[in-house]
């Protein structure tokens, strides 16, 4: 559910702001509004709508309502030295264009 009706202590919101929440938890998971003038303290003078995710209130609804959360953590080293870094490079390359997390790490380091 969507609550249109927030008041904020940020005094760069010019317009609405609002919150999402969701089943199970009493903490919003979205948080956002319009501001009109804020873009122009960063070299574009815009108005902009945004909103943020705050990661700890999405994951704790998430546990709260026992929604799974798959991880993949499998990660391929592509192993190199000074002769073997381009190969290793176009190696690591290929794998992640097929998908796979590729850390690449010097042999001298292992």
């Amino acid at each position: 559910s969507f609550d249109l009706g927030m008041l904020s202590k940020f005094n760069y919101y010019t317009g609405i702001i609002f919150q999402a929440y969701t089943y199970g938890t009493g903490q919003a998971i979205i948080k956002g509004g319009r501001y009109d003038h804020l873009l122009k303290y960063f070299g574009k003078s815009a108005s902009s709508i945004g909103f943020a995710l705050p990661m700890e209130n999405l994951m704790s609804a998430l546990s709260r309502q026992n929604i799974p959360i798959e991880v993949k953590n499998e990660v391929t080293y592509v192993y190199y030295n000074d002769a073997t870094l381009q190969d290793a490079i176009r190696q690591a390359t290929e794998l992640r264009l097929a998908g796979k997390n590729v850390k690449m790490m010097r042999e001298d380091m292992v």
